[in-house]
């Protein structure tokens, strides 16, 4: 049995071997003593680790109401195994019915008892706010959301579910979290809630990789990526090696992370780690706004405007187009300013340019004045008179000024 499990060579799974062994003994209780044995063998050789073990054990006492159906008397079966476990020592140093150190989806400390209402009420509110921004790409609205949460202590958590939910997600939602992380950075999110992030990932890949097989690989790219976008420091990832378990997953991940990291082109290839077609770079997106622009002063035509624009698919990214819409304001002037903020309207009043992108683009054009009144000298005047205009119309809720 010990050759069998040994050339499997998946030393990171090792904790389904024991499930299995530990269910077979509810099944039949007559055989309680030899799978015990050979747990106990496998354990004293080092062939399953500590960890892996008490994974094992635990998974099955998350499983025991659905066990319960099937296997009369489960729970009371599942202690008594427990208590045999930690008496021969196959359990050493494990208290009975903790079999596990850290709950897949609790708070940033680990542990299920510590539990409280703020973290329930976070956690529910923050996996709320990543659905909506999967689906919107709003990564303003989204920051404005959790800066409203105020529960700064949970965002290494945060981090932690909006990468886990991605990994079950399309390569563009995975790229769609990497900007987010990057867009959060230094505003609700600091270096620490990054790598505290990660380390929650790390800790939990035992777990998640019975849901997500590929966790190992996807953890990589993504903790990968994070050091290229300045996110977190390279060092991260030599502290977590020394504190990973020899043959674990979580080593695996880092060690496939540093050679990636170690490759030629590493930043490169790695802002397109999720494929060519996850995200058009900044300025392709530019691009191709600027055509939409140009093409609809043509044809005036804002149904065909509005759907390029979606074609896109980087609704994140609207605040250029509003940049850009402004910008040719000044460089058209004439019947092209009323045409322009006549679509900027339009494409606010269907929510198709959300509040926080608009005022996100009048920003950045505002911010910028000094250096285009040196092209457009009478630009400082112009802006404004969009600011008021948009005000006016009611789709700039507030002056960017």
């Amino acid at each position: 049995a010990s050759h069998c499990l040994s050339s499997l060579k998946v030393p990171f799974f090792h904790h389904e071997c024991v499930k299995q062994a530990v269910v077979m003994m509810l099944e039949e209780e007559s055989i309680q003593t030899k799978m015990m044995g050979l747990l106990k063998k496998l354990s004293e050789t080092g062939l399953i680790s500590d960890h892996q073990m008490s994974t094992g054990f635990h998974r099955v006492k998350q499983r025991l109401p659905d066990l319960e159906l099937d296997i009369p008397k489960a729970s009371v079966k599942f202690d008594k195994v427990m208590q045999e476990a930690s008496a021969c020592g196959v359990l050493a140093g494990i208290p009975a019915g903790d079999g596990h150190s850290q709950a897949p989806e609790g708070p940033p400390s680990g542990a299920e008892d510590k539990l409280d209402a703020s973290f329930l009420a976070f956690r529910e509110a923050a996996t709320n706010l990543l659905v909506e921004y999967f689906n919107s790409g709003d990564a303003a609205e989204a920051i404005v959301s959790l800066r409203q949460l105020d529960q700064s202590q949970y965002c290494g958590w945060f981090v932690k579910r909006a990468l886990t939910l991605a990994m079950d997600r399309r390569p563009k939602d995975k790229e769609m979290v990497c900007i987010l992380l990057c867009d959060m950075y230094n505003d609700v999110l600091a270096m620490k809630d990054v790598e505290k992030g990660f380390t929650l990932l790390l800790d939990n890949m035992d777990d998640l990789i019975l849901d997500v097989p590929d966790v190992v690989t996807q953890c990589a790219l993504f903790l990968a990526r994070t050091i290229v976008d300045d996110l977190a420091q390279p060092r991260f990832i030599e502290k977590a090696i020394r504190d990973s378990e020899t043959n674990s997953a979580s080593l695996e991940c880092l060690t496939y992370c540093a050679q990636l990291l170690a490759a030629r082109h590493a930043a490169e290839r790695l802002h397109r780690c999720w494929g060519v077609g996850a995200r058009a770079t900044a300025d392709e997106h530019k691009e191709k706004m600027k055509k939409i622009l140009e093409e609809y002063l043509l044809s005036e035509d804002v149904a065909e405007a509005s759907k390029c624009l979606r074609d896109l698919s980087a609704t994140y990214f609207h605040h250029e187009f509003v940049k850009l819409g402004l910008i040719m304001v000044l460089e058209k002037k004439g019947e092209a300013e009323k045409q322009l903020m006549k679509l900027l309207g339009e494409l606010s009043s269907t929510g198709q340019l959300s509040e926080n992108q608009i005022q996100m683009g009048f920003q950045r054009v505002t911010n910028n004045l000094d250096d285009l009144c040196l092209d457009y000298p009478d630009a400082r005047e112009k802006v404004m008179e969009c600011v008021e205009v948009a005000k006016a119309q009611g789709w700039l809720v507030q002056s960017s000024q």
